[in-house]
C-alpha cells in the first residue's frame, strides 16, 4: 500500500492522507487501483481520546515528516515539515526503534515536553511509507504536583530551621551585641588614636593642652624638639615653660590674642611667635588653639592647639624683603642713570654736533675734500652715539615706571602700531595679515609695554626687507596655560640661524650699519618686557633669504 504525502484541500485549513493499493488478478496481472482519502475526522475522536490533560498533544505525521495533523487543533501547526535536525521526530526515526519515550523542546513551539511515539507500519498491509503517531505533555504540568509537595515540605523545614536559628539568635543576642559593642569601641579607639599620631608625625607638629584655672600643660615630644629640648629636660612642665621661652616682645602679642579668643573676640588663637632655641638662636613658630572647655561662668578651663616651626619660612620673607629693598635701591639708581644719560651725556653730543654745523656754515665751500669727509664722518659719529645713548635710555627706563595693568585688546595695540609706522609702510609697501582669533585676544598688561614690543618686532621686519620683495608680515596667536603665545613671521632677508643667539644682546647686529641703520637693542628690548610677564623669547630662520621668525609667551 502507498502512503502519499499529506496535502491541504483548502489552504491552510485542512490537510487528507491519501492511500492507494493496487488490485492483481489471480496471475498477479495488474487489473487496477483502490484509493482512499483520509480526512482529520476520520482521525479526531480517536485522537482526542487520548488527551486526558489540557496540556496533551496528540498528532499524526507522515513518515517523511509532514504533519498530517494535531489534536487540540493549533493554528501554524498542522502541516508542518517535523523532519528537521533535533527534532522529537527526527530523533525517534534516528533511534530505529518503533515507540520511544524521550524529552525535549517542540521546536514549533519552544515548549518543553515528554512525547511517546509510535511508528505505525503493520506488516500485512505492506506500507512504502510509515505513519508516526506521537503525543505528549508539557514537562512543567507533568511535574507542577511534584514541585508543589517538595515546595511544602521545603518551607516546612525551612520554617522549622529559621525557627530553631531564631531562638537561638534570641538566647545569643543580648551577649555578641555587648561583645561587638566592646569590640568596636576599642577597635574605633586604636584607630583614632593611631591616626591622630599619624597626622602629628606627618605634619611635623608640636602639642600643647593649658589646663588654665591650674596652669599644668601637656607638651609633646616636637614641642619640646623645636626649642631644641628633650622633654625630660623640660621638666616639671607648665605655663611658666611658655613664658621663660617666648621672646618678651612677642608674649605681649600673644596674651592679648589670648584674651581676645577668651572673651569671644576672635573664634580661634593664632599667633606668630619667637621662642629660644636651646642654642640661644630664636627659633620662629606659629600657634594655633582653641578652648575646648568651659566652667558654668564662661571662663575657659582646657585649652588645646599646636604649634608649627615657621623658621625657614619667616627666614624666607626676611630674604624677600630685603631684595624688593635691594631691587628698589637698584630702580632708584637706575632712573638717576637715566637721568644722567638724558641731560648729562647727551648734552657734550649735542654740543659736538652744534660746532660741526658752526663749522660748516662758516668754511662753507673753503673745506677741502678731506676737510668734508672728516666733518660727516664726525656728524655720524655723533649722531650714532646719540642713537646708542636713546636707546640705551629706552633699555633702562623700561620696567621702571610700572604703569597700571589693565586689560588690553590686542588688536588696539596693533592698530596703534600701524599708525604710528604709516610712512614705514607707505614707503615699503608692506602689508600685515592678523587672524580673525586676533580680535578676540585680551591680555592684562600695561598697555606702553605692549607698544613698544610689537612696534620693535614689526619696524624689525619692514626694515631688514629684501630690496626686490615688499615685506609681509604675518602675525600668528594661540592661548597657552595661563597666557598667549604670540608669533610674528616675516619674508625678509632672514640670517645664519647660527647667530640667532647673538640677536637679544645689546648693540649686536648681523648687518651692515650703512644697509640697515638702527642703535641694535630693539630685540635686547624685546627681550626685557617679554621677561617681564614671566615669558620667552626666540628668533628663528632657515637661513639668509628666508625671512625671519620671532615667537614669545606671555603670561598676566
Amino acid at each position: 500500500m502507498y502512503v502519499g504525502t499529506p496535502f491541504s484541500v483548502r489552504t491552510g485549513t485542512a490537510w487528507t492522507l491519501s492511500l492507494s493499493h493496487a488490485v492483481l488478478d489471480s496471475s498477479g496481472e495488474f487489473e487496477g487501483a483502490v484509493f482512499a482519502a483520509l480526512d482529520e475526522s476520520f482521525f479526531s475522536a480517536m485522537l482526542s481520546s487520548m488527551n486526558y490533560a489540557p496540556d496533551m498533544w496528540t498528532g499524526i505525521a507522515h513518515g517523511r515528516g509532514r504533519q498530517f495533523m494535531i489534536t487540540p487543533a493549533h493554528e501554524g501547526l498542522a502541516g508542518i515539515d517535523l523532519a528537521k535536525p533535533g527534532s522529537f521526530f527526527t530523533r525517534h526515526m534516528e533511534s530505529g526503534n518503533d515507540a520511544n519515550i524521550m524529552t525535549g523542546q517542540v521546536l514549533a513551539t519552544g515548549d518543553k515536553r515528554i512525547m511517546a511515539l509510535q511508528t505505525i507500519n503493520p506488516p500485512a498491509l505492506k506500507l512504502d511509507w510509515p505513519l508516526v503517531l506521537g503525543t505528549g505533555r508539557r514537562l512543567d504540568a507533568v511535574f507542577a504536583l511534584w514541585s508543589r509537595d517538595l515546595r511544602l515540605v521545603l518551607l516546612f523545614y525551612a520554617l522549622t530551621v529559621l525557627a530553631s536559628v531564631a531562638l537561638l539568635y534570641l538566647y545569643q543576642r543580648r551577649i555578641r551585641a555587648q561583645v561587638a559593642l566592646n569590640n568596636a569601641l576599642s577597635s574605633s579607639l586604636v584607630t583614632e588614636r593611631r591616626r591622630l599620631a599619624g597626622i602629628l608625625e606627618a605634619t611635623n607638629v608640636g602639642t600643647w593642652e593649658w589646663h588654665v584655672k591650674t596652669g599644668q600643660v601637656v607638651f609633646n615630644d616636637r614641642w619640646a624638639g623645636i626649642a631644641g629640648y628633650s622633654l625630660d629636660e623640660l621638666q616639671p612642665v607648665s605655663i611658666e615653660t611658655w613664658h621663660s621661652l617666648a621672646h618678651p616682645d612677642d608674649l605681649a602679642k600673644s596674651d592679648k590674642m589670648l584674651q581676645q579668643h577668651f572673651s569671644g573676640e576672635l573664634d580661634y588663637y593664632d599667633c606668630e611667635a619667637r621662642i629660644r632655641h636651646k642654642s640661644g638662636e630664636w627659633v620662629w613658630v606659629l600657634g594655633r588653639g582653641c578652648v575646648m572647655q568651659r566652667d558654668a561662668d564662661g571662663s575657659p578651663v582646657i585649652m588645646m592647639g599646636t604649634h608649627i616651626d615657621i623658621t625657614d619660612k619667616k627666614n624666607a620673607e626676611l630674604r624677600l624683603q630685603a631684595s624688593l629693598e635691594s631691587l628698589a635701591r637698584y630702580n632708584q639708581e637706575l632712573e638717576q642713570f637715566a637721568s644722567v644719560v638724558s641731560h648729562d651725556l647727551r648734552q657734550p653730543i649735542r654740543t659736538v654736533s652744534g660746532y660741526l654745523e658752526l663749522l660748516r656754515a662758516h668754511l662753507g665751500d673753503r673745506l677741502t675734500e678731506d676737510a668734508e669727509k672728516m666733518v660727516v664722518a664726525a656728524e655720524r659719529g655723533t649722531q650714532r652715539l646719540d642713537q646708542m645713548l636713546c636707546g640705551l635710555l629706552e633699555y633702562a627706563r623700561t620696567g621702571l615706571d610700572d604703569g597700571p595693568k589693565a586689560p588690553i585688546h590686542l588688536l588696539d595695540v596693533i592698530t596703534d602700531v600701524r599708525e604710528l609706522l604709516n610712512s614705514e609702510f607707505e614707503h615699503s609697501h608692506a602689508r600685515i595679515i592678523c587672524p580673525p582669533e586676533m580680535g578676540s585676544v585680551t591680555i592684562k598688561a600695561c598697555r606702553d609695554d605692549l607698544l613698544r614690543l610689537f612696534m620693535n618686532l614689526i619696524s624689525n621686519a619692514i626694515k631688514y626687507r629684501r630690496p626686490d620683495t615688499d615685506p609681509v608680515i604675518e602675525l600668528a596667536v594661540s592661548p597657552v596655560d595661563g597666557g598667549w603665545c604670540f608669533t610674528v613671521i616675516d619674508n625678509g632677508v632672514g640670517f645664519d640661524p647660527a647667530q640667532a643667539g647673538r640677536l637679544f644682546n645689546m648693540f649686536q647686529r648681523l648687518h651692515s650699519r650703512a644697509d640697515y641703520p638702527g642703535s641694535g637693542i630693539g630685540l635686547a628690548l624685546c627681550k626685557k618686557i617679554v621677561e617681564r610677564y614671566r615669558g620667552e623669547i626666540h628668533i628663528t630662520s632657515s637661513g639668509p633669504g628666508t625671512g625671519a621668525r620671532v615667537s614669545f609667551t606671555l603670561y598676566e
